[in-house]
């Protein structure tokens, strides 16, 4: 079953989360709590590529990414504006997926001015890159581990304990 949505455009009805457009409060705070993001592409042959992205943010409701050192990322992007990207906290095992519309900008670009503010903001201008990517965001959705089915009595200070363990030997 196909909803409709004017904020994201469509979403398929399943069990799945949706986020509202309305309040992407939750959404930036996870992602400025993840180390990385994940932007999945495809190239002409329907090949997917998936990158890893260090420098992030979001700017007038659009997620923008550095391009630092992805030319297959850029090449797929001319090809397909379509793009999912993915973060999560390891440590809250809870994070975000979000599908859009992608656009290269270059940083000499009128239109780049306010994302090459916040990226050099974010960076302290100590990251070179030559353009952006600026997503348009349709779709949100949550992302969690299993363990939060499989345990749903668990609280969030119990995952950060036992990832602590795990991750950081602590």
């Amino acid at each position: 079953m196909l909803l409709a949505n004017s904020y994201v455009g469509y979403l398929y009805s399943t069990n799945q989360y949706y986020h509202s457009m309305k309040d992407l409060t939750n959404v930036i705070e996870i992602a400025k709590q993840s180390v990385l993001c994940w932007l999945a592409t495809v190239d002409t042959d329907g090949m997917p590529n998936v990158s890893p992205k260090e420098v992030f943010t979001f700017v007038d409701r659009k997620l923008v990414i550095a391009n630092i050192m992805s030319p297959q990322s850029s090449s797929n992007i001319k090809n397909s504006e379509m793009v999912c990207v993915s973060f999560i906290n390891v440590m809250t095992e809870y994070g975000y997926q979000i599908k859009g519309k992608a656009k290269i900008i270059g940083k000499s670009s009128n239109k780049s001015q306010p994302y090459i503010h916040a990226i050099n903001t974010m960076t302290n201008g100590k990251y070179p890159y030559q353009e952006i990517f600026v997503i348009q965001i349709l779709n949100i959705k949550e992302v969690k581990a299993p363990s939060y089915i499989f345990y749903p009595e668990k609280t969030i200070e119990e995952r950060l304990q036992t990832n602590q363990k795990r991750y950081l030997a602590i």
